[in-house]
């Protein structure tokens, strides 16, 4: 069953991991050129809080490489993120989180599983130049930001997922990852291990492979989270970026594919990260007019949703 969505509930999440950043973030252009309209619905903004007393990082440090720091720390932002994800659910409306990264994700997860019971099967669409599939066992960088898709799917860091709310980590095989061209060997290898979907670049720009794998996944679950990382897009889009990857998928061509997953009626959430990268490098005005298109094609395509029951 589907229904028209009533509204949307965007969560704003002014960090870089676990560190509030005070520079002018995407959302206040969202809000300036009036993107969160393109739903053509009624809409909330409400911002996510971390308590930076209780659980503090090093001046001047956006997170700490020991994972019981940064799994407890993201783990209680997430959760803050997960309870305004359910709040805004159990009131009728569908949910968008901006700004932020990809760690924040575990905390949409969380939100929705509380909302909606373990025994939905939620299908996670992501869209990432990067696998995020790491954990501290693997990862050659040791940064937390490498890991949310694995954590997600219960590998590492279970202090972070479990204060995220997501107390049932997600099934790789609801999992879609498209386009991670990046990848370490071992979280290679895990990933081939795993029984996720892969959707290397060549199928996602063919747009018919592409909806079928999207509706093969839509029709095995009860409800859709659209996750996308900016840096998806080929490198020459965000000049201003440390992690550029070449070689990837062209603007309009990712434009008509997220309007491919909205058409399923299926998508309940939805989350674009990586927008802001503010480091002293020339191209940030390119990066977030980059990342509003991307945010308009969401919204402007987010017409249905699933009508699923809520947990009393």
């Amino acid at each position: 069953m589907k229904k028209a969505i009533q509204g949307i509930q965007v969560i704003e999440v002014p960090y870089r991991n676990m560190k509030r950043v005070c520079y002018r973030r995407e959302f206040d252009d969202y809000k300036l050129c009036g993107t969160y309209y393109k739903a053509g619905v009624p809409f909330e903004v409400v911002q996510a809080t971390y308590d930076h007393e209780n659980y503090p990082l090093a001046e001047g440090e956006f997170f700490d490489y020991d994972p019981q720091i940064f799994g407890r720390a993201l783990g209680k932002l997430c959760g803050s993120i997960g309870k305004e994800v359910e709040k805004g659910l159990r009131s009728g409306k569908c949910v968008l989180m901006t700004g932020g990264g990809c760690e924040h994700t575990v905390g949409v997860l969380g939100g929705m599983q509380k909302a909606f019971g373990p025994d939905k099967k939620i299908g996670l669409i992501w869209l990432d130049a990067h696998g995020d599939f790491n954990t501290p066992a693997t990862s050659e960088s040791g940064r937390p930001g490498g890991m949310p898709l694995a954590v997600c799917a219960g590998y590492g860091c279970e202090e972070w997922r479990l204060l995220a709310g997501l107390d049932i980590p997600l099934s790789t095989e609801f999992i879609m990852l498209s386009d991670a061209r990046n990848l370490d060997p071992a979280e290679e290898h895990a990933i081939a291990q795993s029984n996720m979907t892969v959707v290397k670049t060549a199928d996602f720009n063919k747009l018919q492979v592409w909806k079928q794998k999207v509706q093969e996944l839509a029709d095995r679950v009860d409800m859709l989270y659209l996750h996308i990382d900016l840096d998806v897009l080929d490198g020459k889009y965000l000049p201003n970026s440390l992690f550029v990857e070449e070689n990837g998928p062209e603007l309009d061509t990712t434009l008509g594919n997220i309007k491919a997953v909205m058409e399923t009626g299926k998508v309940m959430a939805f989350s674009l990260v990586s927008v802001t990268f503010v480091n002293g490098l020339p191209g940030q005005d390119i990066r977030t007019l980059n990342g509003m298109r991307i945010l308009g094609a969401g919204l402007e395509n987010w017409k249905e949703c699933p009508d699923i029951r809520l947990t009393d």
